[in-house]
């Protein structure tokens, strides 16, 4: 029996042991673990919790409620938010496509100081317009003019071209069509060049100009066009040959007129006869010195 209740004794002891372990477990797992959200009212419909007090001094709002006792019936804070701008956007936009009232693009009015200004909506945007811009300083040297001003192409025989301008460099020098030319001086604020017939064999104009040999960037003129002319066709036809005369075919106001002329006849008293040949003649114009070739034209 001694040992029986011996034993017991010892289990008990076990028992108890074991139960403090269990008891130190529990405890240490409820340490550890994170607290459980309350849980709304509004979903589990349990009681709302008791209010605490406010502290002493402090002054109690009115509640703002419609009526109602229960607390859900307020509105949440994020109901009394505003509408964040996307949604407003995206309302606006639907307010705008239900609007089926018609529209007038043709004209629209705008208020200017209390006067009404009518406006076309389709006419583009006309920038105002800008100030010129100041004119560029003028030349320190002014060609006044030159002489002569046209010349005719073709003419077989040089020309002396007088430029003149003030005030002229002590190296004042004419420039032709952009190449410098030997410059003489012909007095007070005169210049002259010499230009060959092969400066102006064919029609154009040509820029002249005074620059300094020395400072040709700082000391320059303006430019004046030296016209080179075409020069004039003859007036009549080579229609003929009839021995050793030509025949010319004149035409003034609709009317023809036939000439038989020799050699070294003129005709209009301009156009010199130099060779009848049998399908062309040679003539001069007398006035330029000019020499033309005039094939035989088949009359019909």
């Amino acid at each position: 029996m001694a040992k029986k209740n011996l034993w017991t004794e010892k289990n008990k002891k076990l028992f108890l042991v074991a139960l403090f372990v269990v008891l130190g477990i529990v405890v240490v797992y409820e340490l550890n673990s994170p607290s459980p959200k309350p849980k709304s009212s509004a979903s589990s419909g349990a009681a709302p919790a008791a209010s605490v007090p406010p502290p002493s001094g402090s002054v109690v709002q009115p509640s703002s409620s419609t009526g109602s006792d229960n607390p859900a019936a307020a509105p949440s804070p994020a109901a009394a938010r505003p509408r964040d701008s996307e949604a407003a956007r995206q309302e606006e936009l639907q307010v705008l496509l239900a609007d089926t009232s018609p529209l007038n693009f043709a004209v629209l009015t705008v208020d200017k100081g209390g006067a009404e200004v009518k406006r076309n909506v389709f006419a583009y945007y006309v920038p105002p317009k800008q100030p010129d811009p100041p004119p560029p300083p003028p030349p320190p040297i002014a060609l006044r003019y030159i002489q002569p001003q046209t010349v005719v192409a073709g003419t077989p025989k040089p020309v002396v071209l007088i430029v003149s301008g003030a005030p002229l460099p002590p190296d004042a020098q004419v420039i032709f069509g952009g190449a410098p030319r030997p410059t003489r001086r012909t007095g007070e604020g005169g210049l002259a060049i010499d230009v060959t017939p092969a400066d102006y064999a064919s029609p154009r104009n040509v820029a002249i100009e005074i620059k300094s040999q020395s400072n040709p960037a700082g000391m320059y003129s303006n430019q004046i066009a030296f016209m080179v002319q075409p020069s004039p066709a003859p007036p009549f036809k080579f229609v003929g040959r009839i021995g050793e005369l030509a025949v010319f075919e004149l035409s003034e106001g609709g009317a023809k007129e036939y000439m038989r002329l020799t050699r070294s006849a003129t005709i209009q008293g301009v156009w010199r006869i130099d060779v009848i040949g049998d399908n062309y003649v040679e003539v001069t114009d007398t006035r330029y010195d000019i020499k033309k070739r005039v094939p035989l034209e088949e009359k019909r």
